[in-house]
């Protein structure tokens, strides 16, 4: 870009957009069994309220502070949020499908095999909670058994 270019306001045809990101295809963010961010967190990630947006997603869904800071970068980066239940949902089987099975018996084998994730999924599907209810009764559940 010519000085006389850079005096008169004109744009320099050579040089990269300002904004990179908005060139960049958009990446998938997989939120795995955390909900979509309600309209409270994307409104703070617009006026750039970063700390807020973060506080608003663990009150909606319950998510520690590591997990929520990254579904705010993915949504302040333009990521497109994919939701990882639908997929799982699709792919396993409902517990009602075995009429025989004992639901507490298969959840209890997942808390001392340490499949903590399986189980918190397992008892999703079973009461219908949210995660943040379901992770608690899981820690709570592998305490009693480690406890005797």
């Amino acid at each position: 870009m010519s000085f006389l270019s850079r005096m008169m306001g004109l744009p320099d045809e050579s040089a990269p957009p300002r904004n990179a990101a908005a060139g960049r295809p958009r990446a998938e963010f997989n939120l795995g069994l955390l909900p979509e961010p309600d309209g409270r967190v994307l409104g703070e990630v617009q006026r750039k309220q970063m700390i807020a947006a973060i506080k608003a997603y663990c009150e909606q869904s319950g998510a520690g502070l590591a997990e929520a800071k990254q579904v705010v970068d993915a949504i302040a980066r333009g990521d497109r949020l994919v939701s990882g239940t639908a997929q799982a949902e699709s792919s396993r089987a409902r517990p009602e499908a075995s009429p025989g099975a004992d639901p507490q018996a298969h959840l209890d084998q997942l808390v001392m095999e340490g499949q903590l994730i399986a189980a918190i999924k397992f008892y999703r599907d079973i009461y219908g909670t949210r995660f943040a209810e379901a992770k608690r009764a899981v820690e709570a559940r592998r305490d009693q058994l480690m406890r005797g």
